[in-house]
């Protein structure tokens, strides 16, 4: 919960959520945020905060979702190019 403010604000950003069409309400990011508990529940992992190591400052979320079929990895940010900096720096 203490969270939700910073994940809103990415979920609620319409260029982020793209792919949904539409930035999320609040019900809608929380909705979200309840099926992301429960994927950690059945699956074991889920969506993970993402923080600059320097400075702790919330800069999005990523993390892998399954499917019947296949996994998925996903990273959402207000600046992608930030996002693929941060996970391309972290995997050096």
């Amino acid at each position: 919960e203490e969270d939700f403010p910073e994940v809103f604000a990415v979920l609620s950003d319409p260029e982020v959520m793209y792919a949904w069409e539409h930035g999320f309400s609040e019900q809608e990011a929380r909705d979200w945020l309840a099926r992301t508990f429960a994927r950690y529940e059945r699956d074991g992992f889920g969506h993970y905060a993402v923080e600059l190591q320097q400075t702790g400052e919330f800069v999005g979320m990523v993390g892998a979702i399954r499917d019947a079929n296949d996994y998925f990895l996903l990273w959402r940010s207000h600046s992608m190019a930030l996002m693929r900096n941060v996970l391309l720096s972290s995997s050096l």
